[in-house]
């Protein structure tokens, strides 16, 4: 049953693609009073870095030079990432097998495969990769922390424990 939760959730991971992209598109828009220029909810190939399940794109009106709002625009998506990771446990507070329990576990386990899917950041255009450099941190530091949440949420979902 677990390995099919698993499935639904890779596939359910395209609908949380448009969170991820949102996330970017708002912290860009709200630090840098950035306009959209293009939204892509789907996967592609960019000619410059490569595969992309999704991409966001926007026009900067201010000076984005601050390191520490382009770490913000590149690790927003972690936060509905973290509340994914949270929510995980707590779809066992519904009852086992019920719709509210699937429909909750497969969504916000969606958002569990993006965290571990953005703690790779293979590519140097990847968030990660470029959260860290704007930090001047490495990127093992969002790597292991990203893995291990993942980790915990899943662990306490199959054992039944709520944080």
């Amino acid at each position: 049953m677990i390995a099919l939760y698993a499935i639904a959730s890779v596939l359910a991971y395209f609908v949380w693609t448009t969170i991820h992209e949102c996330s970017h598109y708002l912290a860009a828009r709200y630090l840098f009073r950035a306009k959209l220029v293009r939204m892509r909810l789907y996967p592609h190939v960019d000619p410059q870095a490569g595969f992309r399940f999704g991409a966001v794109e926007y026009a900067y009106s201010e000076d984005p030079l601050i390191p520490s709002y382009h770490a913000i625009v590149s690790f927003a998506p972690r936060i509905p990432n973290l509340l994914a990771a949270v929510a995980l446990p707590a779809a066992n507070l519904a009852e086992p097998l019920s719709p509210a329990f699937m429909l909750i576990t497969i969504f916000v386990g969606a958002g569990i495969v993006d965290l571990c899917y953005g703690s790779i950041g293979y590519s140097t255009y990847s968030d990660l990769r470029k959260g860290a450099s704007s930090l001047n941190r490495s990127p093992w530091l969002f790597r292991i922390t990203g893995f291990l949440v993942a980790v915990l949420s899943v662990t306490a979902w199959v054992c039944g424990v709520i944080f």
